[in-house]
């Protein structure tokens, strides 16, 4: 079974639990609480995406921190908590999911948390609840064992621990994301094009051990997002030829696409999992994650309309699957 069929597994098992519904009425009941609807929008914007319940946690604790001019509500006691639990419960899965790596080096643990870049926070405050099934979490983590960008990772073990203890190490991995999607969901900065097509991985070795961390981190996160997703709604957003006026694809990289907005039901934001499916004579069905979002300014001929830019989801989850090598570029070490 794949990752991504796995991952699904989990997500049902979050529809199923019953600790589900006193998170999910947090979002969905945001009139019952005059707070929320301001904290989640400030919330949005403390990070380049929207990272789950890290965003919540996050403001609350750095409130005082942020512009003065904006009067940022505090987060309740008991939702806070609530929000923690559930982040705890990501963070395990994660830290599972990275057994391999955390194997070789401690350090793997914070390197390659998709939260790495945020301060660290007490989230200890609060009853434990179970918004996942925790033996389908186990088989996810051992299947997530078998990434190949982990495998590849786990390649230069030998200078793994000096690496991941190096604060550089993971910023440069940060600044491979950002160029990445700096560059736009169906394109690739020239340097990468250049190097994916040449004929041999011989002196690119570099390049695809950060690639591959890229790859690692990044299934996590659209993990962690599936999963909080799962808590909102049991269906991903959907495109099709119902609400798509036009459809720009690039293989193996990502989709540009135009729709209509109807009724909200379309309004999708940065790090969203969404579905793809046949649009105007393709055929295909896709998973993807949404990079880049805008809104048009006024209505148009057909009702408002939004341009949204994602990229393909492969088996493993990985959107970045294109950067790793088509054959490993080194020997495991013994």
């Amino acid at each position: 079974m794949s990752i991504k069929k796995k991952t699904f597994e989990l997500c049902k098992s979050v529809w199923a639990s019953a600790d589900r519904k006193s998170v999910q009425d947090l979002f969905n009941h945001s009139e019952q609480r005059a707070y929320w609807q301001q904290f989640s929008y400030f919330a949005k914007q403390v990070s380049r995406y929207d990272f789950q319940f890290y965003s919540y946690l996050y403001l609350d604790e750095q409130r005082g921190s942020f512009s003065k001019s904006h009067a940022i509500p505090i987060l309740p006691a008991k939702d806070r908590s609530l929000l923690a639990s559930a982040h705890r419960q990501l963070l395990k899965l994660n830290v599972m999911c990275l057994a391999p790596l955390v194997h070789v080096s401690a350090a793997c643990t914070d390197v390659f948390s998709p939260y790495y870049k945020y301060a660290p926070m007490d989230i200890n405050e609060g009853e434990e609840i179970e918004i996942f099934d925790k033996k389908i979490a186990s088989e996810l983590a051992a299947q997530f064992h078998d990434h190949p960008a982990l495998k590849i990772v786990l390649m230069n073990s030998k200078n793994l621990p000096l690496l991941a203890s190096h604060p550089r190490y993971r910023q440069e991995i940060q600044e491979l994301i950002d160029s990445l999607i700096d560059s736009g969901a169906r394109k690739l900065p020239a340097d990468i094009e250049k190097i994916l097509l040449s004929d041999n991985n011989h002196g690119n070795e570099e390049f695809f051990h950060y690639a591959a961390a890229v790859g690692v981190i990044t299934s996590l996160t659209v993990i962690n997002q599936l999963l909080f997703q799962a808590v909102l709604a049991e269906k991903l957003a959907k495109f099709d030829s119902d609400n798509c006026m036009s459809m720009h694809i690039t293989f193996g990289r990502g989709i540009s696409l135009v729709h209509q907005s109807q009724l909200l039901e379309l309004v999708v934001e940065p790090n969203d999992i969404v579905l793809v499916e046949n649009i105007w004579g393709d055929k295909g069905n896709y998973l993807c994650r949404i990079e880049n979002t805008t809104m048009s300014p006024f209505p148009a001929e057909f009702g408002t309309t939004g341009r949204a830019e994602m990229r393909i989801i492969d088996d493993n989850l990985n959107p970045y699957n294109r950067l790793l090598p088509r054959v490993p570029s080194q020997k495991k070490e013994t």
